[in-house]
């Protein structure tokens, strides 16, 4: 019951931080150009990580007042390559490729949006603790399914382990055999890579380059431009527990460098 109030309390003080720092930033008409969300569970099941389809309905159609949606890869592109926007755009990506995001397929067809999903490999093997749930994956027929619908495909590690914890061997396995068994079970290879939980380190990241990887995202907090770092993607995290009053300002750039710095002072964030 403690923590539920603690986590209440939380929860209204963010409300009024990302409000009114984000009211700022819609008086001076400034808006974050380059944004990628990052969902988890598409449920009403009352997981923090859980958003109702209903609610993620709301909050498509509220950010694409403002953006225009694009493909994960047309942002790598605008990275590497300067390739420019001529207007605000996000891109929707979806972590672990838990069975209900299958219940969006409609929804994101409708709207003309093409997430990509980052893959959990070795299932059987699945961290559950580390992972918080025990929601069932997406088969591999509804993987199809979605790949025959333009959806994109990433690799979230073989089974959800923090990689800051691993050995080398560990590591290499999280992050080169989830590729190698990704592309054995779907016969398509991923070529991106979603850090579990957004934590990674240098060593981390030489992995991540080695096995061949063009491009990898965190949960850091940032803006993304052709100078960004290509395997330190910043993504901005939605969770059930945001309102829709919070969701329309929690990527704007005054909240997004507060959510940096304070990252940054809880040690939660590279600098």
């Amino acid at each position: 019951m403690h923590q539920e109030i603690k986590q209440s309390i939380v929860n209204i003080l963010r409300k009024y931080l990302y409000i009114s720092l984000g009211k700022v930033d819609y008086k001076l008409l400034k808006v974050n150009p380059i944004v990628i969300l990052c969902y988890h569970s598409i449920a009403d099941d009352g997981w923090a990580f859980s958003t109702s389809l209903e609610e993620m309905e709301a909050q498509m159609k509220l950010i694409l007042k403002t953006h225009r949606p694009v493909k994960l890869s047309e942002i790598v592109e605008h990275i590497k390559y300067k390739k420019p926007f001529n207007r605000p755009v996000f891109a929707v990506t979806f972590d672990d490729g838990y069975q209900n995001v299958f219940t969006a397929k409609k929804l994101m067809r409708e709207l003309e949006i093409v997430p990509t999903i980052f893959l959990l490999s070795d299932i059987e093997k699945i961290d559950r603790v580390n992972l918080g749930t025990d929601l069932k994956f997406l088969s591999k027929h509804e993987v199809k399914l979605l790949k025959k619908s333009n959806w994109q495909f990433g690799s979230h590690g073989s089974t959800h382990r923090n990689l800051n914890e691993l050995s080398l061997e560990d590591t290499t396995y999280e992050v080169i055999e989830s590729a190698r068994s990704i592309r054995k079970q779907y016969t398509f290879t991923p070529k991106t890579f979603a850090y579990p939980k957004g934590r990674y380190n240098n060593s981390i990241l030489r992995a991540v380059k080695k096995a061949g990887y063009v491009a990898a995202y965190s949960m850091d907090d940032g803006f993304i431009t052709p100078k960004t770092n290509i395997y330190k993607i910043p993504r901005v995290g939605v969770m059930g527990t945001h309102s829709l009053s919070e969701f329309k300002y929690m990527y704007s750039p005054l909240v997004v460098k507060t959510r940096m710095k304070i990252k940054q002072l809880i040690g939660l964030q590279s600098k």
